[in-house]
């Protein structure tokens, strides 16, 4: 069976794309599932950094390689994680001892937008879920993930300039669509950050649910101070969890079981001419 390759993705900054990237792999491999992470946000590294470790000062080749060299092989690339069932492609903060912009050297290449779904071809097999961290704005790497995806599962907090940029991210996903992938569809938006005690985030939920419907997943990630730390100890919240039930951890799990129920059985919402009148 061929992977799922899903972009997480949103234009801004603070949505917790690279903690649900990081922690839905692990619940996905717990699950059984065999998971591929890629790191495109190279500008911070973050889930490279989380889940294996920095590539810096390491001979271990990294997403860059995937766009500057063509002739990069999958072994190459992909590292075993500690997590079961989990590998990922990691980010280079440096190569060849400076840092580069990708986008800027990509930019005159044919087909730049199809080099992550190409790469990706060759691996589709081996995989039951490919999960790709995306950076916060459009840009080389975003499209990439987002021509070389199937779905994409769209993150966002409770506050009103998180949840304002979501019409311009579904704006996006269509042009991608009309110009370079036909099969892509919204997975779900996740909200994610909640407090189910502040009145604001339960008039945000509701608003979020009238407005989108049942593009809205079902599960929502509550607030858990220990992710705060997270990140720099290259931990996730199963490393720190007293117990599965804890908050912040046991609905990960949801997200995963309602995800591979989602593309088994492909109810996703299509974007056909209603879904886009909606937008």
């Amino acid at each position: 069976m061929r992977s799922k390759v899903i972009s997480i993705a949103n234009r801004k900054g603070g949505v917790y794309k690279t903690t649900v990237t990081q922690h839905l792999a692990i619940a996905l491999g717990a699950c059984g599932a065999r998971v591929l992470v890629i790191d495109l946000d190279y500008t911070q590294a973050s889930l490279t950094k989380s889940i294996k470790g920095s590539l810096m000062g390491t001979p271990q080749k990294g997403v860059m390689h995937l766009f500057l060299d063509k002739q990069t092989l999958p072994s190459e690339v992909i590292v075993k994680t500690k997590y079961s069932g989990v590998d990922i492609i990691g980010s280079e903060e440096m190569v060849m001892g400076r840092k580069i912009v990708i986008e800027d050297i990509i930019q005159s290449e044919l087909g730049k937008n199809e080099i992550l779904r190409e790469f990706l071809e060759n691996i589709r097999d081996q995989y039951d879920f490919i999960l790709i961290d995306t950076p916060p704005a459009l840009g080389s790497m975003t499209i990439n993930a987002m021509t070389a995806s199937k779905y994409c599962l769209i993150p966002t907090t409770a506050d009103d300039m998180s949840t304002d940029g979501l019409c311009s991210l579904f704006d996006e996903l269509i042009e991608v669509r009309k110009r370079l992938n036909k099969e892509i569809e919204p997975l779900g938006i996740l909200l994610v950050g909640v407090n189910g005690r502040e009145k604001i985030a339960k008039q945000k939920r509701k608003a979020l649910k009238d407005a989108w419907g049942d593009i809205v997943f079902k599960t929502e990630v509550k607030i858990n101070v220990k992710f705060k730390s997270l990140l720099e100890g290259q931990q996730s919240i199963f490393d720190v969890i007293q117990t599965p039930s804890e908050k912040g951890a046991l609905e990960y799990f949801d997200l995963a079981t309602e995800i591979i129920q989602k593309t088994k059985n492909n109810q996703t919402t299509r974007m056909n001419e209603s879904t886009q009148e909606a937008l």
